[in-house]
């Protein structure tokens, strides 16, 4: 008798059940899942390692647009999976083991990998597009898992992730968000300090922590049961019953339901900080072997008395300068800087704020002959310089969802600047005026405040062979004999 076990989302694809033969694929009389699609039987209980052994086989779940489909049997589908001394149903350790395998295009993958040892799995659950897959087993498949009781897993991109991490009990796989990020779950372990009882408590998942989700302000720890009942679409509300009184009003000893909601912190900004200017100036290397000595006063900080000083100055590029009567005979006229400034959009789509980006670099001549400066000494430059920002960010758009405040690891932020030969006695011409989002779609958002902390700022000649800054870059920029021209700086005259 076929067995209805789901349907996708939109009802183009039916699942089901049964020991009968409906294709030629199908060798056996034992039970194996099947799909309807387009007037179509298709079998999905089958595998590179056969799936026609005398085991039966049971749908344990779909992704929402019925792609992917997860099946329970003891078949052995692929022949990695070579467990077997499971318990039959007179408790004899004869049978192979119950595995969760994955059914997609055509493929059979392999979801509770990791080991093959004497122990059933079964499927819990599954994110909406099936790249989070959960299942129940005793045995231990991470490094984290030291016992035997039943825990929860999280497979997804190729890795085994330990869910109930720390309990040494029974645990059982509630809920998780729409993306897989946080999950929840079911156990009587105390797995966090504030859990002071042996009682079921609820519990989330989420970026390595592991949270209480069942408890209050006055709560006792007492002997009472909650019982997840289910979470928003973005997991940060948990529904959640139970008789133990959680907030001050509730003043009876009835099962109540209560949610429990993710507590969002911000952090200091300031009142508006922008725009910034940065004048540029030639990047000198640093002075480490004194040959001179630097008239008074002496500066501190710098390890010697008075200042030792370095004879000559070494720019740090090779291959590029800017005019200086002292230094090449041309006239000093170099005035570049970066310009930073925002633009604040309005709420809402589309989203239109941004940070308007101006870059000049100006009286730029070439040092020498070579593939990037064809023209020789003092000729106008006319390649590509990189602008090379340092930036620390700080927002309110990260975790799941994205609400979260966190400071990003530090990234740099390169953007090209073509320069061009001037019909004057300066030398060339590098400038360009953008935007970050026209580099980085969605960079800056509508209502997402965000402070940019600038580190290190430097604008990087392209080498002697002249490449390295052309097509794709952002984001691959440079090919690696790139060097230091400018650097932020102010100069007294």
């Amino acid at each position: 008798v076929p067995l209805f076990n789901g349907v996708s989302q939109d009802g183009s694809r039916v699942f089901f059940v049964t020991n009968e033969q409906l294709t030629t694929s199908d060798t056996d009389s034992f039970a194996d899942v099947y799909q309807r699609s387009g007037g179509a039987t298709t079998q999905l209980s089958l595998g590179p390692n056969g799936g026609n052994a005398p085991y039966d086989s049971n749908f344990g779940g779909a992704s929402a647009d019925g792609s992917k489909v997860w099946i329970e049997t003891r078949d052995a589908l692929v022949s990695g999976d070579t467990d077997g001394f499971c318990e039959d149903e007179f408790e004899q350790f004869i049978l192979p083991c119950i595995d969760i395998y994955e059914r997609s295009g055509g493929t059979t993958t392999w979801v509770s990998t990791g080991g093959n040892g004497s122990h059933d799995t079964s499927f819990a659950g599954a994110t909406p597009d099936g790249s989070h897959v959960f299942f129940h087993t005793t045995e231990p498949l991470s490094g984290g898992d030291s016992g035997s009781t039943l825990d929860v897993y999280d497979r997804s991109g190729g890795n085994t992730i330990l869910v109930s991490a720390g309990a040494n009990g029974l645990a059982l796989y509630a809920g998780t968000s729409k993306d897989g990020a946080r999950v929840f779950f079911q156990t009587y372990s105390p797995l966090v300090p504030e859990d002071t009882d042996n009682w079921i408590d609820v519990y989330e998942r989420y970026s390595g922590a592991t949270t209480l989700i069942s408890n209050g302000p006055t709560g006792t720890g007492g002997p009472n049961f909650p019982f997840y009942y289910g979470n928003s679409e973005d997991g940060t509300k948990v529904f959640f019953d139970t008789d133990e009184k959680l907030t001050s009003g509730d003043t009876d000893n009835q099962v109540d339901v209560y949610s429990a909601s993710q507590a969002l912190a911000g952090y200091p900004r300031p009142k508006g900080a922008t725009p910034t200017r940065l004048s540029l100036v030639p990047a000198y290397g640093e002075c480490t072997s004194p040959n001179r000595i630097h008239g008074p006063p002496d500066y501190p900080g710098n390890g010697s008395n008075p200042d030792g000083s370095c004879n000559p100055p070494a720019l740090d590029s090779g291959m590029l300068t800017i005019g200086s009567p002292d230094a090449n005979g041309k006239v000093a006229n170099s005035t570049s800087d970066v310009r930073f400034r925002v633009v604040a959009g309005l709420a809402g789509p589309p989203d239109d704020s941004n940070v308007d980006l101006e870059i000049i670099v100006n009286d730029v001549f070439c040092r020498t002959t070579n593939a990037a400066c064809p023209g020789g000494a003092l000729s106008d430059f006319t390649g590509k310089l990189l602008l090379s920002v340092s930036i620390r960010l700080t927002d309110k758009y990260n975790g799941s969802p994205l609400v979260e405040s966190a400071t990003t690891q530090d990234f740099d932020l390169k953007i090209p600047v073509q320069c061009v030969a001037t019909a004057t006695a300066d030398g060339g011409n590098c400038s360009t005026n953008t935007t970050v989002n026209s580099y980085f779609p969605g960079a800056l958002l509508d209502a997402k405040r965000a402070i940019w902390s600038i580190g290190t700022v430097k604008v990087l000649d392209p080498g002697p062979n002249g490449t390295g800054f052309g097509s794709g870059c952002p984001t691959t920029c440079g090919d690696g004999d790139e060097t230091v021209f400018m650097r932020p700086g102010i100069f007294v005259p």
